[in-house]
């Protein structure tokens, strides 16, 4: 059977929680901040998601042998967090869509990106 390695980069995103490993749709495991964890998996490739929304990354192929390293995709995060601080400073209609506009981009912007490394 092969196997994949998954590694967590440290960040302060979501630094308190574990993050459910997926491979081809099934969960697998976590995964802790800084931590490393290998997943024996079926064939020569696998299909790997960390995380759950909105903390999430896009699907990865991860051939066997090859590691997937989690890291914190900081624009994506500074944008968001940028969206709800203007909506904090602003009142009115402005603080309202741009609260809104956060709640989107929290759902649709990933936090964590995913690479596979040598």
């Amino acid at each position: 059977m092969s196997e994949i390695k998954i590694k967590r980069g440290t960040g302060f995103v979501g630094i308190i929680g574990k993050f459910p490993i997926f491979i081809n749709d099934r969960k697998v495991g976590a995964i802790k901040n800084g931590d490393e964890a290998v997943f024996p998996i079926e064939g020569e490739e696998a299909v790997v998601r960390v995380g759950a929304a909105p903390m999430k990354t896009k699907p990865v192929t991860v051939k066997a042998g090859e590691t997937l390293l989690i890291e914190t995709n900081f624009t994506n995060f500074s944008i968001c967090l940028g969206t709800l601080i203007v909506a904090l400073i602003f009142g009115g209609w402005l603080c309202v869509i741009l609260l809104i506009l956060y709640i989107i981009l929290m759902f649709v912007l990933p936090f964590y990106s995913a690479r596979i490394v040598e």
